[in-house]
């Protein structure tokens, strides 16, 4: 497994853990469309809580080739990028639907971050073995 296949698949366990436990009230998640703060620190609500999910999913389902790997991680990077952009904007219906905050704004910039560096600007390995 390449290095793009192993943050993929990490990154994607991260995002299906952040939703499934985004799900429990017990730990500050919401099931609801008014946000609550996971853990006291993440700002959630249940459409964040699903888009998590998929994106996990998505993740965790690109590790079967490295092109895969690598585009789904472009993907990520790009969209995750666009969203961090209009969090720290403070775009209200945007920032309001997937429940914006400090925390998350740096969640997502993190994570377009690094999937754009393993999507695209991580060489390549020869032999498949990196």
């Amino acid at each position: 497994m390449t290095k793009v296949q192993r943050f993929v698949r990490a990154a994607g366990a991260f995002y299906i853990f952040l939703g499934v436990i985004g799900l429990f009230g017990a730990l500050g998640g919401t099931a609801s469309s008014t946000p609550n703060d996971l853990l006291g620190v993440l700002e959630v609500t249940v459409i964040s809580n699903i888009i998590h999910l998929g994106v996990g999913a998505a993740l965790w389902a690109a590790t079967q080739t490295q092109a895969t790997a690598r585009t789904v991680s472009t993907f990520v990077g790009v969209v995750f990028l666009l969203i961090g952009i209009l969090e720290v904007a403070s775009i209200g219906s945007v920032a309001d639907l997937i429940g914006s905050s400090v925390a998350g704004s740096v969640l997502h910039l993190t994570t377009a971050a690094l999937a754009l560096y393993f999507g695209r600007l991580h060489p390549s390995p020869v032999d498949g073995t990196v």
